[in-house]
């Protein structure tokens, strides 16, 4: 066996390794999210969550780096030019600083459009707020490039610690800064060190796995290939950004930050049921990347279905999940019921869960070099849900807005796979066989728990917890003990996890 396949680490390893930075990352957002909003307030709180969103959508200018990485480093090592894999990050790396010159040059200059959106009335603290959150940012998409690079050679797991500990520091520093002084200005700059400490600790766990960071100096004409991925794939992030995340900027800007404050409450929730999602995906881009090196469109073709299978089971139970305790979770999370917020995160839910369920599709097509067709349904489906979210909620209010979403982003993301299997010449009935049993299996499983919190009807954290726990109880039972029965749930036995945890797993194919 070579050194290359010896290095690699099995796909259900990168599957796992993928949950520890979201698991890390979103509990405690999650944990400390009711904290922050008391501290900040609900205005406050709105106004954070714009300014994120504005340097998300800045951020799209960084030509899809860090899943260029993914794939190119991926693509080279199978190949073993270990060159060419240091001079992919050394571009990558290039171009975020340069973004982050020009974003940081902007924030400190062209303050006043900001904050006329955000509506701080505060040029100074506009200012704070958008170099913070550019920082933030950057250095955010610095690490996911030497994690991206250490995923694309299959090493799975230390980056993905690396990545868990950033997303928790990023949390906590801004936790700690509140301790300190309940402000604005503090709460940004605490969460801006955090995310310089989370970057050091992805350096450091990449450095005790591989015993060096590998990168080079840019190469020109490898330069040109790897930007023609990444700002294909990364037109396919922004209509995705658009068709998920519009809706925060909507509401802050028709109705005020405290709209966006209480959207952005319900998208934490949401966003959270998206990156469990995307868990599976985030390890099979590589994996099929080499699967199409070794063995051709046919090799990676005859897997398609049975991934869509494994993936939609296991992807579609964190958005079924939340669905189902959404009447008693979000009381034993805020302390109250806030109506406004579970109906916003159920209409956010039924789009994720077709999202995320579109995974393998996406994977294959980005492995494959395809990333065209996903720019062009990204950018139609984001336009068009931009559209319908506008008019709904200038007419409906802040209903209407939910509602848009609710119905829009499902169809989009039908539409977008029929576009997707035609273009690519897959059997639309694969993905159709695929996702069937799991949604069924999904479906079944929160009909019977979901009346638990509406008849119990709970307005507090201590009324909250039975019905939580008995409709979390119920859901987890019937989602396990039906899923694994009609073997649509990977098994993992006891010596499987003991190979996870030493790192020692070896590469295989799935079925």
């Amino acid at each position: 066996m070579s050194r290359s396949a010896r290095s690699v680490q099995s796909l259900k390893t990168g599957a796992i390794a993928q949950l520890l930075p979201i698991v890390a990352g979103y509990g405690t957002v999650l944990i400390s999210t009711p904290f922050v909003v008391g501290r900040l307030g609900l205005h406050d709180f709105g106004i954070w969550s714009m300014t994120g969103a504005i340097a998300q959508y800045a951020a799209l200018f960084d030509m899809g780096v860090s899943r260029a990485a993914n794939r190119n480093v991926a693509l080279f090592h199978a190949k073993g030019d270990v060159k060419s894999e240091g001079a992919v990050v050394g571009i990558c790396i290039s171009v975020l600083l340069l973004l982050g010159s020009v974003l940081i040059a902007l924030s400190l200059a062209l303050p006043s459009f900001v904050e006329r959106v955000l509506r701080t009335e505060n040029l100074e603290l506009t200012r704070l707020l958008i170099l913070c959150a550019t920082l933030i940012t950057i250095t955010g998409l610095i690490a996911r490039v030497f994690a991206a690079a250490s995923i694309g050679r299959g090493r799975q797991v230390h980056a993905n610690i690396g990545l868990a500990i950033l997303s928790t520091l990023q949390a906590l520093g801004g936790v700690a800064a509140l301790v300190i002084s309940p402000s604005l200005e503090a709460f940004a700059i605490g969460t801006a060190a955090g995310t310089f400490a989370g970057l050091a600790a992805v350096i450091i766990m990449i450095l005790s796995d591989e015993k060096r960071l590998i990168m080079g100096l840019p190469n020109l004409a490898l330069a040109r290939d790897i930007l023609t991925f990444g700002i294909n794939s990364q037109i396919a992030a922004a209509g995705a950004i658009m068709l998920l995340q519009s809706g925060k900027l909507i509401a802050g800007i028709m109705l005020g930050p405290a709209a966006a404050g209480v959207y952005e409450l319900a998208s934490r929730l949401a966003m959270g049921a998206q990156v469990l999602g995307a868990a599976i995906p985030g390890a099979l881009m590589p994996h099929l990347t080499r699967s199409h090196i070794a063995d051709g469109w046919v090799g990676v073709l005859d897997q398609y279905e049975y991934l869509t299978r494994r993936n939609a089971a296991v992807a579609l139970f964190a958005p079924f999940a939340m669905a189902a305790t959404a009447f008693s979770g979000i009381p034993l999370w805020l302390g109250t019921s806030k109506e406004q917020v579970i109906y916003v995160l159920l209409a956010l839910l039924p789009g994720i869960a077709t999202n995320v369920s579109t995974g393998v599709c996406t994977s294959l097509l980005s492995a494959i070099n395809r990333t065209g067709i996903l720019a062009q349904v990204a950018v139609v489906g984001g336009v068009a849900q931009v559209a319908f979210a506008v008019a709904l909620g200038y007419s409906k209010g802040f209903i209407g807005l939910a509602i848009a979403f609710g119905i829009g982003v499902p169809l989009v993301n039908l539409a977008s796979m029929w576009y997707m299997h035609s273009r690519a010449k897959i059997p639309m009935a694969m993905f159709f066989r695929g996702v069937s049993g799991p949604f069924g299996l999904a479906v079944t499983a929160f009909l019977l728990s979901f009346p638990i919190g509406i008849l119990a009807a709970p307005d507090s954290r201590a009324s909250a917890i039975w019905p939580f726990c008995g409709s979390a109880i119920l859901f987890v039972a019937v989602y396990a003990t039906l899923g694994w029965r009609r073997d649509l749930l990977p098994k993992a036995s006891w010596s499987a996890w003991r190979h996870v945890v030493a790192v020692r797993v070896k590469s295989r194919k799935p079925r």
